[in-house]
């Protein structure tokens, strides 16, 4: 942002609204660490700033046209790069990529599936942290001099639906399988990554950043089909042998299906037919207390005929 010019504003000037932005505050919330900055004390610091810049020095009258003027000047190209709904209208929100989302989605549910879970709680639904979409990136080798970690979590935190309170709900932190998807979609914007097999030589950066989104999309599903898939998965989920993108490519994928064993066969046939012998049973016996009715019932509906033969049966 150039913000510091070394003039109206020094680094110790930084330094020390950070420290005052931060002060007062007794409460060990994890989730408003001291050492970092949350949404309403970055504004709180934007403001300082300002004031420090163009305020104090006369070169804006007031506190208002100082921040306008810092957020105008200095903020607003930074900014936008960090603008996560102007994103997905302009890249993410298309028929391409939701084509491709559409086709490989046994592989994205996959993946997901895999690296999920460390932090969930037993019995609750199972999410997905920062450290495991780290770990998918580091085991898919995405990382090199033009992707690195911290792209990551920029990824991560604009993929997240915004949450009302970001001070006492962890939700912020609990990726789901839905915002992984478009997680996805921005790893592959910056990482850029080449197509499966190919080498690095005939794709030199520029040229993989020129790229559709859709078509880095589909290049880094394939890496993750080969890396963060386990061989089981792999078999019974085809990759097709053309792009989804491709004018000739069906849109019948299914996946084949998985070969079983002897041992798994034997399994599933137990299984069925105990399965069945519950289902009998329960009819069973629901159908034995739809037929048993009580003295009173027969009472009501007996017939004269009825009469004669229940007469003849208590005599006897």
């Amino acid at each position: 942002c150039e913000i510091i010019d070394n003039k109206a504003l020094k680094l110790k000037d930084v330094d020390f609204n950070f420290i005052a932005t931060n002060s007062g505050d007794s409460s060990n919330n994890p989730l408003n660490p001291k050492n970092a900055l949350v949404r309403h004390k970055f504004m709180e610091i934007l403001f300082r700033l300002s004031e420090d810049k163009f305020l104090k020095p006369g070169i804006c009258p007031t506190q208002l046209e100082s921040i306008q003027k810092l957020i105008n000047e200095n903020c607003a190209n930074v900014f936008g790069r960090f603008n996560a709904q102007k994103w997905r209208d302009e890249r993410f929100w298309n028929e391409d990529c939701d084509l491709i989302l559409k086709v490989y989605m046994p592989v994205i549910e996959s993946v997901y599936k895999r690296f999920s879970g460390k932090k969930t709680l037993p019995g609750k639904k199972k999410f997905m942290c920062l450290e495991e979409l780290y770990s998918m990136c580091n085991n898919a080798s995405l990382f090199d001099e033009n992707f690195v970690d911290r792209e990551v979590s920029v990824a991560f935190n604009l993929s997240m639906m915004t949450q009302k309170d970001e001070l006492n709900d962890k939700r912020l932190f609990e990726m789901s399988i839905q915002e992984f998807y478009e997680a996805l979609g921005r790893v592959a914007e910056e990482s850029s990554p080449i197509p499966y097999g190919a080498s690095i030589i005939d794709w030199p950066i520029e040229k993989r950043k020129a790229q559709s989104l859709a078509v880095k999309l589909e290049n880094l599903i394939h890496i993750l089909m080969q890396t963060c898939v386990d061989s089981i998965t792999k078999e019974s989920i085809p990759v097709p042998e053309i792009s989804a993108l491709d004018p000739d490519f069906d849109l019948k994928y299914q996946p084949k299906k998985k070969k079983l064993s002897r041992a798994q066969v034997f399994e599933a046939n137990e299984k069925a037919t105990l399965l069945l012998r519950r289902k009998a049973a329960s009819s069973l016996s629901i159908q034995s207390a739809l037929d048993s009715v009580s003295y009173t019932h027969l009472r009501a509906h007996e017939t004269p005929e009825h009469l004669v033969c229940r007469l003849l049966l208590e005599k006897k």
